[in-house]
């Protein structure tokens, strides 16, 4: 067990004549998350035996360095390790950007101990009433709310905002840290910037080493997403970032029944949402590791056996791919050759050493369900890029239900490629000619599939430049507006689709199943 230094003395070893962190550090301290207990009204009990004065006397040191040193901290909560700082110092939050390589436009969350800390970071020291019934079922947790600013929060907090993002956590160890420092805890994920979130203490080690001096380990995250992040200031109430509490749990709640979720899979840096994100994971690609991932969207209107049979023609082809490019070839000499493989269902292993002989195979289960998937996630991912060899890692898409929307959120910012296996099949559901069809872009027909399409497979400037093009409600089409795609303005705002049929249909046989490898049937009865 390591004794606990004092404060003075933790400064005095971990930095060096000039101020910075000694190399060698973080302090790693391991605390036990059931050291700590905690009254009705929030206040942290005395320490009942030895092992939990020891505990507590960490805790104490961090929140010291927390309130009366420009240090920031690397602490667990229920979601990811976060890296805190005094919210209301403006330089120790500067110093949290600097160690993590953080973007200062991307605004950090204020975790609280308490209402009454929460409110005074309030523009008039209250919390907006329509938060209060979402607050008695999920506070604390991993929720985030968007508040309106005090002025004692500096806008390096906010990133110029004048809203700032807090959330109570639930963690022992953080309601802990930040009970002790009496002060709101400006903290992101303690990981590298663009990283896979830490969820365990090796993790911040890893990233942070030499950046940090105090890191409590309180051990594996339960979660294993980030909160949620909600803003109930707008109308409707919106998700601006899935998390730990689902968008089915939100709208369950009084006076949030028609949430939306911001922008789903959306990346469009025109949007200023995006440019000038008002809460984290809103602008920049997060959570890549070392090895490029490839996402596998999941696809239910195919039998699973054409789609196995699909995703192991994808999957060779990309490992090809990535065998014959130059900073592959350099990565792996002389190293055996790994493609990892992670699992979100129970298959049958690739045979892909009947086509790549030198090539070990090696597979991962997230979990069996949704909450499993998540909170094993960026371990897993961790867990692939430290194996010798490795160059190339496969996920496995879940269904955007439940803790699913946020997995999905997650992997495809992680993601270097995203592969879209759907195998679609005439549905005779054509009321009428196919052109009529089209024309009208009415319910979820085969012909609904072409702005979809058009959208996936053309940037702006090729789109608008065909002749004749338009296309059907392309604004509000469930499969557009799910995969996030923007077209230039005028496109969007077209209602009616101007082409051949039998030229559309000999753009869609070229430019789809050639170059995508995808399959798309059209019903022409009728023409």
């Amino acid at each position: 067990m390591s004794t606990i230094p004092s404060l003075a003395q933790l400064l005095a070893d971990g930095l060096d004549a000039s101020g910075k962190v000694r190399h060698g550090f973080p302090l790693v301290l391991t605390v036990s998350p059931a050291s700590f207990h905690f009254d009705r009204d929030g206040n942290l009990m005395q320490a009942a035996n030895m092992d939990e004065q020891r505990d507590h006397l960490a805790a104490r040191l961090a929140a010291d360095l927390i309130a009366q040193t420009h240090f920031p901290v690397a602490f667990p909560t229920e979601t990811v390790y976060g890296l805190g700082a005094n919210a209301f110092d403006s330089e120790a939050v500067k110093n949290v950007f600097a160690a993590k390589g953080r973007p200062s436009d991307n605004p950090l969350i204020v975790h609280t101990s308490d209402i009454a800390m929460t409110a005074s970071l309030t523009a008039n020291s209250s919390v907006p009433a329509i938060y209060n019934p979402i607050i008695d079922q999920h506070w604390p947790g991993p929720l985030t709310l968007l508040l309106p600013k005090s002025s004692s929060i500096p806008h390096t907090v906010t990133a110029g905002h004048e809203s700032v993002a807090v959330r109570m956590p639930s963690h022992p160890v953080a309601r802990a840290i930040i009970f002790l420092s009496k002060k709101p805890i400006a903290a992101p994920s303690a990981n590298t910037s663009t990283r896979p979130s830490p969820t365990r203490a090796e993790h911040v080690a890893q990233d942070l080493a030499g950046r940090i001096l105090l890191l409590i380990d309180g051990g594996p995250c339960e979660g294993g997403i980030e909160s949620t992040v909600l803003d109930g200031l707008r109308q409707p109430p919106a998700i601006l970032r899935p998390g730990g509490v689902t968008v089915e749990m939100v709208r369950a709640v009084e006076g949030f029944q028609n949430t939306v979720v911001w922008k789903k899979n959306a990346d469009d840096s025109n949007d200023p949402d995006v440019s000038a994100p008002v809460t984290p994971g809103m602008k920049y690609k997060h959570y890549a590791p070392k090895v490029p991932v490839v996402l596998f969207e999941k696809s239910s209107s195919s039998s699973q056996s054409t789609l196995a049979s699909r995703k192991r023609d994808a999957m060779e082809a990309r490992i090809q791919t990535y065998l014959s490019s130059d900073s592959t070839a350099a990565h792996l000499a002389p190293s055996p050759r790994v493609v990892g493989i992670l699992r979100t269902e129970t298959q049958s292993d690739f045979e892909f050493t009947s086509i790549f002989p030198s090539l070990k195979v090696v597979q991962q289960s997230l979990g069996s369900s949704y909450a499993q998937v998540g909170s094993n996630l960026f371990s897993a991912l961790r867990d692939f890029e430290a194996i010798e060899g490795c160059f190339v890692v496969f996920v496995e898409g879940v269904e955007e239900v439940d803790e699913g929307l946020a997995v999905m959120n997650r992997v495809r910012k992680a993601a270097a490629e995203i592969v879209h296996l759907r195998v679609h099949k005439p549905t005779n559901r054509l009321a009428g000619s196919a052109a009529a069809a089209l024309a009208r872009g009415s319910g979820r027909t085969n012909g609904d599939l072409i702005p979809w399409v058009m959208a996936t497979q053309f940037q702006d400037d090729d789109f608008s430049s065909l002749s004749g093009a338009r296309v059907v409600r392309i604004a509000t089409h469930p499969d557009f507006v799910g995969m996030g795609y923007s077209l230039s303005e005028h496109v969007v705002l077209e209602t009616r689709l101007v082409m051949p049929v039998l030229e559309l249909f000999a753009f869609m046989h070229v430019q789809t199943c050639e170059s995508f490898g995808w399959v798309f049937h059209l019903d022409l009865k009728g023409l």
